[in-house]
Order: structure tokens, then sequence, then C-alpha cells
């Protein structure tokens, strides 16, 4: 794997001698968080987020066909308002600056926890929901069915399939069930850090702007990430894809099916990389080292001991797809510079599914150290299994 601009180590050198009073010669690698031995599958969509937190290797208290069972599988994480099938799931509401905007500059969102539950029977799988006291909040009966690849243990997920839209899917026991989920309120309001235009912001240079950070990424991006048990993230963001609603709407800009960019994915000849009009490329930031196969994906390409940071790109080859991993996160989708690709991977490619999804990108959890990248755009999907 090729090393990343060796200008920006020796760019971030610098800054830390000046921060720091000149203390320090190299770049201090982050703490990495304390894992609490859940497994996480995040998912932010619209500038809100949810995620799913579980144990991993959670038994069934009966199989499906002895009888019917009741387990508490998972705790429910929400920013914003939900919804999952019928079930209405309420967001705890934000504090407001002093001009009246929902977004505080430097906090993060309140967060509003709930309880899953499945009960299982041999003819269906029933989720309940509870909120934070245990009352219950709704119940849903769900679509289950064989399961196409199942886990060795209980598996949960929050995939992306639009906009606001999503789905819940759970594999437990050979069976796979999902529901879809509703981002109901997603953050249209541009985010601004002062009352009033012009007013001067003070910061020191230890500051912690982290929160500001990732608001700012989730009015642009929409994301999604796994946690492993130890507290190790990965994730990946991706251009948000919007409605065409009204005609000709700034708001229309996007990896939509009715959009230029996806119009190229058949005229893209072996060899070439499918390149992108309207969009920059999704980003992969990684805590800890993955593995695709045989091939290895580093952290610390930009800044030694530092998170991993990569650009993806399609690519098409003639025996399909492949998947380039590029040294530029943040290069413009028609900026492809092939110098600073780390990496090629095969990509699975399907066809045959939704033919109006917008682009979007899937971690999905699948075991405490293995995990599916999984890349959706219209009627295609291109997958790929990794070990972290």
């Amino acid at each position: 794997m090729k090393p990343g601009k060796p200008w920006l180590l020796g760019l971030t050198v610098r800054v830390c001698l000046v921060a720091g009073g000149g203390a320090a010669l190299t770049a201090q690698a982050p703490a990495k968080p304390a894992g609490d031995g859940l497994l996480r599958s995040e998912l932010s969509l619209g500038g809100r987020t949810a995620t799913i937190a579980y144990a991993p290797g959670q038994k069934m208290s009966s199989s499906p066909a002895s009888g019917k069972a009741r387990d508490k599988i998972a705790q429910l994480e929400i920013t914003g308002s939900l919804r999952i099938g019928t079930i209405e799931l309420t967001a705890s509401a934000p504090a407001t600056t002093p001009s009246g905007s929902a977004a505080v500059p430097g906090q993060p969102p309140p967060v509003t926890r709930y309880t899953l539950w499945l009960e299982s029977s041999p003819n269906e799988w029933v989720l309940f929901v509870n909120d934070a006291s245990d009352a219950s909040v709704g119940n849903l009966s769900l679509d289950r069915q064989a399961a196409r690849s199942a886990p060795p243990s209980f598996a949960a997920a929050l995939t992306a399939e639009s906009f606001t839209s999503a789905r819940l899917v759970l594999r437990w026991a050979g069976f796979e069930a999902s529901a879809p989920v509703e981002f109901v309120d997603p953050l249209l309001r541009r985010l601004t850090e002062t009352p009033t235009p012009n007013q001067t912001i003070n910061r020191r240079h230890d500051d912690d702007t982290s929160a500001l950070s990732r608001a700012r990424l989730l009015q642009l991006r929409n994301e999604t990430a796994l946690v492993s048990p130890k507290g190790a993230r990965v994730s990946i963001s991706f251009q948000r894809s919007f409605t065409a609603s009204p005609p000709r709407s700034p708001r229309s800009r996007g990896l939509t099916v009715d959009r230029i960019d996806f119009s190229r994915l058949a005229s893209t000849p072996a060899g070439a990389i499918v390149m992108l009009a309207e969009s920059p490329v999704p980003r992969l930031r990684t805590e800890v080292p993955l593995r695709f196969g045989k091939t290895a994906i580093a952290t610390g390409n930009q800044v030694i001991g530092f998170p991993g940071s990569y650009g993806l790109w399609l690519k098409r080859v003639s025996s399909g797809w492949r998947l380039v991993f590029n040294h530029e996160p943040d290069a413009w989708g028609s900026q492809h510079d092939a110098q600073q690709d780390a990496a090629e991977i095969d990509l699975v490619h399907t066809e045959g599914h939704a033919a109006s999804r917008p682009f979007a990108v899937n971690l999905i959890p699948e075991a405490p150290d293995r995990g599916r990248l999984v890349i959706l755009w219209g009627p295609h999907e291109w997958s790929a299994d990794f070990n972290y």
C-alpha cells in the first residue's frame, strides 16, 4: 500500500508544534474509545442518527419451532424522531440557541433510548419496543424468512435506502426479518455557530470541536458506521441525495437514478473508474486495520497513529466490478488521481433491486470482528466482506 502525501504529515507536525508550544515533535494518536462489549450498527440520514447496540453471541430462549419466547435483543438510541413500521418513537427535545435554532454548536444532540424485544413463535417474529421506563411503546409483526446467509449468532443492522428511509434487519437462528424505518424529522436548517451575524468566536487551541465538526459533516453527507465491542469505529460518509420535488430545486442535487451520474454506469468501459459530476466520493474512516480477503487497508495512511482515511471509487473491469481505495478521501467524484490509489478489491455485483434507490452505502455487522460493505444505487448492489 502506498503512503499518503508526505507533505500532509509534515504540515500536521508543524501545526502541533505551534499549538503545543513545541513540546511534541510528532502528532499524537488520539485515545481509542473504551468499548462496553456491545456491537453497534449506526446510521445517520438527514442529519439525524439512530444506533442499534447489542451483545454479540446472544442465544435464543427457545428454538422458533418449540414454542413462543421473548428475548431482550438490543438497545436503540435516536437523536431524532423515528418510525419503525407503525411504531412512532419520539426523540428528546433539543436545547435551543438564543435565536431559536435547534442546533447547539459544540454540543452533541440529545439521545433518547429504547429497548427492543423479540418474540419468536413457530410462524412469526414480533418486535416489541419499550421506552426508558420499560413501558411498552408498541409492537410490530415481522415478515420472517430463511436467511440467505446466517451469522453464527444474533445480528442486527440499520441500512439506508433513501434520503430519510432505512430498514431494521434482524438475523437469528437461521432466519431473517426486517422492518421499514423512517427518519421523521431530518435536519434541513443550516447550522450556525452564532445567533447574530458577524459575532466573534474565541477558541482555545485545545477546544473540543468534534461535535460541531460532526454536525457540519451530517449537514452535507449521510453516514453508515459499525462500532466493535472494543470501541473501534469504522464509518463511511456519502453524498446526501435529496428528492426532486419541486422540479429543478437545488435540493434535487444528489446521486439519484434520474441524474447524469447514474446514466454513466452503463457507459463506463472496462478498466475505467466511474466518474461523478455531482458528488464527492464516499469517505472511509477506520480506527482499526481492515482486511478484504488478502487485501489489507491500513490505518495511519494520512498521519501515523491516526485512523485511516480513504476515498472510495467504483471501477468496472472485464470480470465485473472492483472497489478502489484512494489516499485522497475528500476528492470530488470527477478528480480521480490514480497515483494515490492504495488498493483494489473485487465486489460481488447483483441487479434486480428497486430501481428508484438513490446512491447509498451500508456497513453491516456480521460478527464481533467481521462486517459487510454494501453499495446500492438503483437496481444495482455491490458488496464485499471484511474482517477487522
